[in-house]
């Protein structure tokens, strides 16, 4: 499997994050969806979250004709950080935060991506969405992208 073709530089001139992780694809920093998911609590975590999608309770790591889904160390080590934040609060709000991120990655697996090849924004939650760059019939998250100002 090949790397996509990658941008010289992101959409985002000014974006620092979307460049430190197009530097981790180049160098081949990436963790697979199975270690993200145990990484943050399993796959049935997912089921916490309302918008699963049916039969995420019996998704396994062996899976035939889906889109691989890689991350970006740097993707990981922030979702990471904001969970362990979430949970420093509010124990459930960091595992809700996992679960949602669980199910997004389920549906990226099972539906892939429709857009052109490239860099896309896939919505988390109302002020974050999983940039990815698709291309070469897999996706790859780059990043945690603010959409909006958290207030």
């Amino acid at each position: 499997m090949t790397t996509p073709e990658l941008p010289l530089q992101s959409s985002d001139d000014d974006d620092g994050d979307a460049l430190a992780a197009l530097a981790d694809v180049r160098a081949g920093r990436l963790v697979d969806s199975d270690q993200v998911a145990r990484r943050f609590g399993g796959w049935p975590l997912a089921m916490l979250d309302s918008r699963a999608a049916p039969g995420a309770a019996a998704f396994s790591a062996a899976r035939d004709g889906v889109t691989p889904v890689t991350w970006t160390e740097s993707a990981v080590a922030e979702c990471e950080r904001i969970r362990a934040i979430l949970a420093g609060m509010n124990d459930e709000a960091g595992q809700r935060f996992a679960a949602v991120l669980l199910a997004t990655l389920i549906r990226l697996i099972v539906d892939g991506h429709s857009g052109p090849s490239g860099i896309a924004t896939i919505p988390v939650f109302p002020t974050l969405s999983l940039r990815l760059l698709a291309g070469d019939g897999r996706l790859i998250v780059l990043d945690l992208h603010p959409t909006a100002a958290i207030t």
